[in-house]
């Protein structure tokens, strides 16, 4: 209940437990996620979202490719000298829990 900012849990193996089937069903609020993969690959690719989400690639991608797309000069850093965006977060002094 500390983490009220916290929407979803990620199970990294095939099938929450039921005591975080339990907990979960008390916060109807947050998602719960798991793949049917082993907990490496699966740990893995959370790892992977995780950074992906917080360094805001889907949305930097798109822009890379639409600056292509109308010829504009893509590969330069949007948080360069006359860009446009402030540079992405950094995970530094913040708390992940992976279980």
């Amino acid at each position: 209940d500390s983490l009220k900012r916290l929407r979803a849990v990620i199970v990294p193996f095939a099938g929450p437990t039921v005591t975080t089937r339990l907990l979960l069903r008390a916060r109807p609020h947050l998602s719960l996620h798991n793949a049917h993969f082993n907990a490496q690959s699966t740990s893995e690719l959370a790892v992977g979202l995780l950074l992906a989400a917080a360094k805001g690639v889907l949305a930097r991608d798109a822009r890379l490719r639409a600056e292509s797309l109308r010829g504009e000069q893509p590969w330069t850093a949007g948080w360069a000298v006359g860009g446009t965006s402030a540079p992405p977060p950094t995970l530094g002094g913040r708390t992940a829990l992976v279980l």
